[in-house]
């Protein structure tokens, strides 16, 4: 009995990890880049370029921008408007 237990729990954790339903996320931050287009082309922190991997995103005033590190994006987060003038 345990072990059919033990099965059906599996496969219904296997089915519920294959669901095509994407995760519910922050709204300050989006984690996915395949269809988020940056609204900087360089991390307004340290100044790298912007590439399509960048997961750390934050969005700010209607716009959203990314950054090369968590880092990076907290040190914008705490004061955005002293970062605004090297957005792009």
């Amino acid at each position: 009995m345990k072990l059919v237990l033990s099965t059906a729990a599996f496969l219904l954790l296997f089915v519920a990890c294959q669901s095509n339903e994407a995760p519910k996320k922050d709204p300050g931050t989006a984690t996915e880049t395949s269809s988020i287009q940056f609204d900087n082309t360089k991390d307004p922190v340290c100044g790298m370029e912007v590439a399509p991997s960048f997961t750390d995103t934050c969005h700010h005033e209607g716009k959203v921008y990314g950054f090369c590190s968590e880092h990076c994006k907290e040190s914008f987060k705490a004061d955005p408007s002293s970062y605004m003038d090297k957005l792009n």
